[in-house]
């Protein structure tokens, strides 16, 4: 019915197809597995550290990330578990991390099949990757990249890797107006809320699945593709 949906059918859910976060996403394997290590690659500011607190108590928490970057140099936290690396090469041990976790990173990674080996090789057997790409997102803090669904499907299975669930996260036409709000800081700020809420663009495609008698993997596939 939709051009590609077939290479991601198996991968899309169809319990709900509401918008998501990586957190949400984090939530939904902590309630299932023990996670004793958390990595937050690209960890930037580290304020991640706070979720998983909550999500995981009980883990150990590590971030790292580039040396300098935009969101490195504001980092102003201390008194937590931080590293850094030169983007490909991570100095950790092999079978360390239960969870792997990255927010917005992959558009920026420059050797993203050799990073996505690096990870496979850090990662404890039946430990998950989970984490958000900005899909389309309009160049932003050094970004080099934009990875469809389907490309990600083939860069996890280049780390030994199988894509489990893919869910729909903020649309392209809303990270478009964000960017292009610039300094107009009212309008900046209304639309960086839908980074964590349904935006208005995904709250219509649902409406409009609905009326339609369209299952929640399709309106999901819909709002994908």
């Amino acid at each position: 019915m939709y051009h590609g949906a077939d290479h991601l059918r198996a991968f899309v859910p169809d319990d709900c197809s509401g918008q998501v976060s990586s957190k949400y996403l984090v939530e939904s394997v902590v309630d299932r597995v023990k996670i004793q290590a958390v990595l937050d690659l690209g960890c930037g500011t580290g304020d991640s550290v706070d979720f998983f607190r909550k999500a995981a108590p009980n883990s150990i928490w590590i971030g790292i990330d580039l040396a300098a970057s935009p969101e490195v140099d504001g980092r102003t936290r201390k008194n937590i578990n931080l590293c850094s690396y030169d983007g490909i090469h991570l100095p950790i041990r092999d079978n360390a991390f239960d969870l792997v976790y990255f927010h917005q990173v992959l558009e920026h990674v420059h050797e993203p099949y050799r990073l996505i080996e690096e990870i496979g090789r850090i990662m404890r057997p039946g430990g998950f990757l989970v984490g958000s790409v900005s899909h389309l997102e309009p160049f932003h803090s050094l970004s080099i990249s934009n990875f469809t669904p389907y490309g990600l499907s083939l860069l996890l299975g280049h780390g030994g890797m199988r894509l489990v669930e893919i869910r729909p996260g903020i649309d392209a036409l809303c990270l478009l107006i964000y960017r292009a709000s610039g300094k107009i800081l009212p309008l900046k700020r209304y639309f960086s809320r839908f980074f964590e809420r349904e935006s208005p663009f995904n709250r219509l495609v649902s409406i409009v699945g609905r009326f339609a008698g369209k299952s929640h993997q399709e309106t999901n596939l819909i709002k994908l593709l």
